[in-house]
């Protein structure tokens, strides 16, 4: 066995002489199921493990395969030899705290955002390990990737990671930054949609069941088509409730920072004249605290607790937004105006490139009248 390392029926104990700065200097648990023999164990069902004492790699134990509540001692101790093992060996060496603080040099981003990004970041530093770093490496953790998540949801992981290897200047054979491919947005073609009685049923809840702040947060994620994020940033200054139709004018967007300046309903603003006149918020026109905006989160809650007690299942202020894009009437440049949309391919990839009806009446009118005068045209009776 190593040094360190004890082996006691079915416990693994680990001494730290290392930590001396470490106020629990007792010895280390690691469970393990069934008896430690390498012999019986094939090659692929070891793990690695950094010597403590002179920090070198050593195998250490089988980590075989379990299920029920050793699955979860078994992760525990998968994730210790790993951090182990890639302690002060791995080419990446940069602390939570490095990171993100390189992101937030290079763009804003919230707190949890950041954390969320640090999860998958060491999620992958877990896996890497004493593992070379190169593209056939990073070629084989994106394979696992593209196993266990879904292509937007990769979106989020690969980006974090590609943060994590521009942040350690990592490159690859030829000397070029070394980065995993983001994958391209995976669009909706028959998204869910609010239909006219379920809206009518949402509006009479609001109307009846909820504050009035709420009440004109629904209203406002319906017909503004703003992004949640964005609808608990409006400020008071971006009201322009004199104008006919109302409007909420230079609103920069949280996501893009695209300038949008979405129109509202006479009604809709009405209720916010009504609303600014009882509540009397300070700067921003959703506030939880004096001067303070609700969480992005916050418009989520709202219609989920709407939604539940209704019944109704699959509307979220993404489906508002989905909705009034899907059905815009206008033009691709005011319906950019309106829900704050950047790229004018994302309104045609996503929605207006969708809408059935709009084809066959193009369809109807181009090819309706032709072929009316052919002398055979009996034979297509």
């Amino acid at each position: 066995m190593l040094p360190n390392v004890a082996m006691e029926d079915r416990q693994l104990t680990v001494n730290r002489p290392r930590l001396r700065k470490s106020r629990n200097r007792r010895p280390l648990p690691l469970y393990c199921v069934g008896e430690i023999d390498t012999t019986l164990i094939p090659p692929t069902a070891l793990r690695y493990m950094g010597d403590i004492a002179d920090g070198k790699a050593h195998i250490l134990a089988p980590i075989p395969w379990t299920q029920g509540p050793e699955m979860k001692r078994m992760s525990r101790l998968r994730t210790f030899i790993s951090r182990q093992a890639r302690h002060g060996k791995t080419p990446i060496r940069i602390s939570e705290r490095e990171y993100k603080e390189y992101i937030l040099l290079k763009r804003e981003a919230a707190q949890e955002t950041l954390q969320r990004y640090w999860r998958y970041a060491e999620g992958f530093l877990d896996w890497l390990g004493t593992r070379e770093i190169n593209e056939q490496t990073l070629g084989r953790y994106n394979a696992a990737l593209r196993r266990r998540y879904a292509r937007n949801s990769r979106i989020v992981v690969n980006s974090a990671i590609n943060w994590l290897l521009d942040a350690s200047k990592v490159k690859d054979s030829e000397g070029e930054p070394l980065r995993l491919r983001i994958p391209s947005k995976e669009t909706s073609p028959h998204g869910r949609l609010v239909g006219e009685s379920e809206w009518e049923r949402i509006a009479r809840y609001a109307r009846t069941r909820l504050d009035l702040r709420e009440c004109v947060l629904v209203h406002l994620l319906r017909e503004s088509l703003l992004r949640p994020s964005d609808v608990v940033r409006i400020r008071l200054p971006n009201l322009d409730l004199k104008s006919d139709p109302p409007a909420i004018r230079n609103l920069v967007q949280r996501k893009t920072q695209f300038v949008a300046s979405p129109r509202i309903s006479q009604k809709t603003g009405r209720l916010v004249k009504k609303y600014l006149k009882a509540y009397k918020p300070l700067e921003y026109l959703f506030e939880a605290k004096p001067a303070k905006p609700f969480h992005r989160r916050w418009p989520t809650e709202v219609i989920k607790r709407v939604t539940d007690s209704l019944g109704i299942q699959g509307v979220t202020p993404r489906t508002f937004r989905r909705t009034g894009a899907t059905q815009w009437q206008g033009k691709v440049a005011t319906l950019q105006l309106q829900g704050g949309w950047k790229d004018p391919k994302t309104i045609y990839n996503h929605y207006l490139k969708y809408r059935e009806e709009d084809h066959i009446e193009d369809f109807k009118a181009t090819f309706s009248k032709q072929g009316e005068n052919v002398d055979d045209a009996s034979y297509f009776a």
